[in-house]
């Protein structure tokens, strides 16, 4: 069996810059499988290089197939680099100071050697090397653009810099509005793009110019306008399939539209039932509801995005004797027109509560509202959208509450506690007063303890159950 692409590529640097480094650092290597890795390194500092190989992904879909449209990804296959490419970390002792990619050995060994044996900071490496930070950088000098350009409008939104777990090729700027937000993002080509969504929905996306994205970011978020005005004022831009259907509040017709369009292009999962996605889309008591795919099932659920909210709704899988769809204790098994009778005759008696827009935590958010406010507190919980996802949570000064919802479980309702950004506990509650109770406590204690001790006495006051409990 012939070795792995990432293999040699190791294998090679390792041979070039132990010859190049020899009288001045420490050449390693190191991995298995495709994960391989050259260290070059002289205490307190190193160089970690990550070699990785790309083949012909043309058509390549990133993200989850079957819900592209629910999960704020490009309808359109991403083009990227071909070949060898190399990441680039910098350390000093434990922490990494900075990272870059490039595509050549001399590049290598040259901020390599700057930061090792000359000892270069950060900033010197970034005079001298355009790759290290390159999407950081240029995002960092976009937002003080946007920032300078919404305080001209007199706007008070303001960029938002969401660092990535993969590193600077990851990292995002947002802004957010009241139910309006964008995000912007350096691209494969190194243009600078803009996406724009509506609840937290990808409706439309530009390539352009500093100065456009800047334009486009306030007309988008401050003045709200609408694709089809955005889109006379760039004509570049791309406009994601129906948004105009979601822009006037039709959300599940949108979500049908676009499931259907996926299973006749193809889509591996969504293909299969594409028979019977053809007459849901004709019957009310089906499409009122939302739907998403898990592994090969095509599942139902109330609300639009995830988190989902599934309990007691049908599943649809596929077998050798036709798609079974199951709900609760019942089932049956057939061809579309069996499958839809018996979705339509189980979702109509399912019709409350109404399918909404939004997750499932935001359909929880009104009854717990209405017991804080019984209890003449107020906190209330809000809707809060951090990248593409939604949150409900509650927060005054430096503390919050975050909801989650538990389906199926006998304390429904989670809370995470926090201060200061830090989890402090986790609880689980089974009713709605409990929740509201649990908050308003959290929110009026002056003064939290400073010993677990204490601090546990607090949170078993709660009537629920307490867990992970940490100091503040």
């Amino acid at each position: 069996m012939s070795e792995c692409k990432e293999k040699t590529l190791a294998k090679s640097l390792y041979k070039f810059l132990k010859a190049q480094c020899k009288s001045w650092a420490k050449v390693s290597i190191e991995g298995e499988g495709i994960h391989w890795h050259v260290e070059i390194k002289k205490a307190p500092r190193r160089c970690s290089i990550h070699c990785m190989h790309y083949g012909d992904m043309d058509g390549l879909w990133l993200g989850m197939r079957g819900n592209t449209h629910l999960r704020g990804t490009s309808n359109t296959p991403q083009k990227m680099h071909r070949g060898a490419e190399y990441l680039v970390a910098f350390y000093k002792n434990e922490e990494r100071i900075c990272e870059g990619r490039t595509y050549d050995y001399d590049s290598i060994y040259e901020c390599g050697k700057a930061w090792i044996l000359a000892q270069h900071d950060r900033e010197e490496l970034y005079a001298q090397f355009d790759f290290i930070d390159k999407n950081t950088r240029a995002l960092q000098a976009l937002a003080k653009q946007i920032d300078a350009s919404q305080q001209r409008h007199g706007s008070a939104m303001k960029t938002h810099f969401e660092p990535s777990y993969t590193g600077d090729v990851g990292v995002e700027l947002w802004v957010y509005g009241e139910c309006y937000s964008c995000r912007i993002c350096t691209s494969p080509t190194e243009a600078i793009s803009c996406s724009f969504f509506l609840h937290a929905t990808l409706l439309a996306s530009l390539q352009s110019t500093n100065e456009d994205i800047e334009s486009s970011v306030h007309l988008w978020i401050d003045k709200q306008i609408s694709v089809a005005e955005l889109a006379q004022k760039f004509p570049q831009l791309q406009i994601s399939d129906f948004a105009q259907i979601f822009e006037r509040g039709d959300y599940a017709e949108w979500h049908w539209h676009n499931v259907l369009q996926q299973a006749r292009n193809g889509d591996g999962v969504l293909e299969y039932y594409l028979p019977i996605i053809e007459k849901i889309v004709t019957i009310p008591e089906i499409k009122r509801f939302f739907s998403f795919t898990s592994l090969n099932m095509l599942c139902f659920s109330r609300c639009s995005h995830y988190p989902f909210r599934t309990e007691g709704l049908p599943v649809l899988y596929p077998t050798e004797e036709g798609c079974l769809v199951q709900c609760g204790e019942e089932h049956v098994c057939g061809d579309a027109d069996v499958v839809c009778n018996f979705l339509a005759q189980h979702l109509k008696r399912l019709a409350t509560p109404t399918p909404y827009l939004g997750t499932i935590e935001q359909g929880f958010m009104e009854p717990i509202n209405d017991a804080l406010q019984k209890r003449g507190s107020d906190i209330r919980l809000v809707h809060k959208q951090k990248h593409q996802w939604s949150g409900v949570q509650a927060v005054k000064n430096n503390r919050s509450c975050k909801l989650e919802i538990y389906e199926g479980e006998e304390n429904l309702y989670g809370l995470f506690f926090s201060k200061e950004d830090s989890e402090i506990a986790l609880g689980s509650f089974a009713t709605v007063e409990a929740v509201a109770a649990a908050i308003d406590k959290w929110f009026s204690e002056e003064n939290l303890p400073s010993n677990v001790q204490d601090l546990t006495d607090l949170f078993r006051s709660m009537d629920g159950i307490i867990s992970d409990i940490f100091s503040p």
